[in-house]
């Protein structure tokens, strides 16, 4: 009986767009790219398994830089082709295992670190579900693992690309 109203109250959230990523078989990644000075960063929503994606822009001051003006707008949705999501694939397993944030780092306050990284957009966000677990990047982007970054900076220039954005 417990199951049953389990699948019920989950079904119904799914279909409200709540529950989503909380299904055990699903493997997402969530992050946020287009950080500025100028507003809110946007937020990515890839499936690993289909590599589907959509784009949630953020707002931005209305005097915002030209370069990433003509990308603010509706949503942006699409699918990887074969190739793209393999790539993120790969780089995703590698960042699991070497784990989104170096734990010693995390653990050392942060004004006995010696360093640290300022951010005039704000904290990247990085957060992978894969098969009913959750890892999410640490708030402080001097204690993200190499991979972890790596990742983050290939999300930037995948998603640039697929939006026709050249900002080199």
């Amino acid at each position: 009986m417990k199951s049953k109203l389990a699948c019920i109250v989950v079904s119904s959230l799914s279909l409200a767009g709540c529950a989503t990523f909380n299904d055990p078989d699903k493997r997402n990644l969530i992050s946020t790219i287009d950080h500025s000075e100028w507003g809110d960063p946007s937020q990515l929503r890839v499936d690993l398994d289909t590599g589907a994606y959509s784009i949630k822009y953020g707002k931005w001051a209305a005097d915002a830089p030209g370069s990433r003006g003509r990308s603010r707008g509706r949503p942006f949705s699409g699918r990887l082709n074969e190739r793209s999501l393999y790539e993120l694939n790969e780089m995703v397993a590698r960042t699991r295992v070497s784990g989104l944030v170096e734990e010693e780092c995390a653990a050392i306050p942060r004004r006995e670190r010696g360093y640290m990284i300022v951010s005039n957009g704000g904290t990247p966000l990085l957060k992978l579900m894969l098969n009913g677990t959750k890892a999410t990047s640490y708030a402080e982007l001097d204690c993200w693992t190499d991979e972890a970054n790596k990742l983050h900076d290939h999300l930037l220039d995948l998603f640039d690309e697929k939006r026709g954005l050249d900002l080199n």
